[in-house]
């Protein structure tokens, strides 16, 4: 697609969040669409951006004459040393750069993520949450394990794990039973009330942020955009979390204000409908409707999508997604209880 088409349907998307916001304005909530209407813009001004320098035409290169190589392939591919690891391959790429699989001389594979920007704030930011991100020490959270910098290079270790996303066993409505999608759920609670304890909130709990482990261990991935509770607005903040997250969102992060742990019990309400059921709660695709459905409709109750599930697991779904985050559980440890409860009375 153009860089121009995508700046038009980027443009388009914005005007319709904003026909959709004027529908609530009112005198007393004025203030509130000017500043969701000034948020829009932004966003979708850099998406539109910066999908046109993604999208920047590239020289052809011609295939390597038979016979060539293996220095050959592409630079991407070429072992590095960085900070002691040594690079096997790329494997993937992050927020802010080209993610690894390397070679540690201690604890042997590792995934290395490299910072490729060149600015001093998104430099700075990659240091700081990484850092952040290395004081959790939980079974259900990715392990860092260092935050450096060799020759001008900021890089992070993490451990390298086998498995799957959990958005990926979703897709092929796995897994089977609901007694263990609720082991999944309490798994991930767990991990994210060892974060708020310390005050780290995660602000994009999501299926593909949760990896299965083939020993049947669960994985919270991504705390690169966990930020410390300071009550400052944090929405709208890094290319791509809005819109890749948008179904998974609080209305408070819509709104673009200040955020505390309740944001991730709602994202996990989300995440929890749609494993439980295998349905979206708020639907998916268009981002206006999606927006329109976080803040004003309720989801069906969960018996529509699975008769199996009671008036229990419907009870702990809503509370979760409550519009309001004074009416939801207050952080992970509260999920934890409750998910225990429903197990006890699953006889799981």
């Amino acid at each position: 697609m153009s860089p121009t088409r995508r700046r038009g349907e980027a443009i388009a998307a914005a005007a319709l969040l904003l026909v959709w916001a004027a529908g609530r304005v009112t005198g007393e909530n004025l203030r509130g669409f000017l500043d969701l209407a000034l948020a829009a813009a932004v966003f979708f001004g850099l998406r539109a951006l910066l999908a046109g320098r993604r999208e920047t035409p590239r020289v052809p290169v011609a295939p390597p004459a038979s016979g060539a190589s293996a220095s050959s392939a592409p630079a991407s591919d070429e072992t590095r040393s960085i900070g002691g690891y040594t690079t096997l391959g790329r494997i993937g790429e992050g927020s802010f750069g080209s993610i690894y699989r390397a070679r540690d001389p201690r604890r042997g594979e590792v995934a290395l993520k490299v910072c490729e920007a060149t600015d001093a704030a998104s430099r700075g930011r990659f240091e700081r949450e990484g850092k952040l991100a290395a004081r959790l020490d939980h079974p259900a959270i990715l392990r860092v394990w260092e935050v450096g910098e060799d020759r001008g290079t900021l890089f992070l270790v993490t451990e390298l794990l086998e498995g799957e996303d959990l958005d990926r066993a979703i897709a092929r409505r796995e897994p089977g039973t609901v007694a263990r999608r609720l082991e999944i759920l309490e798994a991930v609670a767990g991990g994210l009330a060892a974060a708020h304890a310390l005050s780290i909130i995660h602000r994009d709990i999501k299926p593909s942020n949760i990896r299965l482990l083939p020993d049947g261990g669960v994985k919270i991935l991504d705390f690169g955009l966990a930020r410390r509770v300071e009550g400052e607005s944090q929405a709208w903040t890094r290319h791509g979390e809005t819109l890749g997250s948008a179904a998974y969102m609080s209305p408070e992060q819509l709104r673009g204000e200040s955020l505390d742990a309740r944001t991730d019990v709602f994202s996990f309400g989300v995440t929890a409908y749609e494993l439980l059921t295998f349905v979206k709660p708020f639907g998916s695709g268009n981002v206006v409707a999606i927006f329109d459905a976080i803040e004003r409709r309720e989801p069906d109750p969960v018996w529509d999508h699975d008769p199996s599930l009671g008036n229990a697991e419907d009870a702990f779904l809503r509370r979760c997604l409550a519009k309001r985050r004074e009416d939801r559980f207050a952080h992970g440890g509260e999920l934890i209880e409750a998910l225990r409860a429903l197990r006890r009375r699953r006889g799981a």
